[in-house]
């Protein structure tokens, strides 16, 4: 029978620096292979991003991840967003896009939208406040329409109506 060879604790350290010393010199190449970093942070250019898989379906409204929604909202509209230029999202940063305007009643409870005029669907029609009730009534359940998933319903718990003048 031959004796069985007995790995010592000098081999594990040995095998424990040779790695530490590979990983410090693929960092110190992956380094160096680094532009210099600018000290002041630049604004604009051109932002590059994948999208790693195909999105379920193309309306935003019965979807609610990311795979959905960020390629589908550049064909949406909505009658306010965030002011993009802003880094922090706060109601004062609301910025109008099919609203010209909106105001909120004295005590809180009605919200009036003033909608932009000139503005038209993909086949010419005219949008309208109709076209605005429509929309929310569908989002918050209270049409006769239903969508096949509603991720947001929750949202509009509180409106009690959607009224056009």
């Amino acid at each position: 029978m031959k004796p069985m060879r007995k790995r010592g604790i000098m081999g594990r350290e040995v095998r424990f620096l040779l790695a530490a010393a590979l990983l410090g010199v693929v960092a110190l190449a992956v380094l160096a292979a680094q532009p210099a970093r600018v000290s002041a942070q630049k604004y604009g250019g051109e932002l590059k991003a994948m999208l790693r898989e195909g999105w379920p379906s193309m309306s935003i409204h019965e979807e609610s991840t990311s795979s959905a929604t960020w390629p589908m909202m550049p064909l949406y509209n909505n009658l306010v967003l965030y002011d993009p230029a802003r880094p922090i999202e706060s109601s004062e940063h609301l910025v109008g896009e099919l609203a010209e305007s909106w105001s909120w009643s004295p005590d809180s409870k009605r919200l009036t939208f003033k909608l932009r005029h000139g503005v038209t669907w993909h086949d010419g029609k005219p949008f309208t406040s109709a076209d605005v009730k429509y929309t929310l009534d569908l989002v918050r359940g209270a049409s006769d329409k239903r969508l096949k998933r509603n991720p947001r319903k929750s949202w509009y718990e509180n409106v009690q109506e959607v009224t056009t003048n």
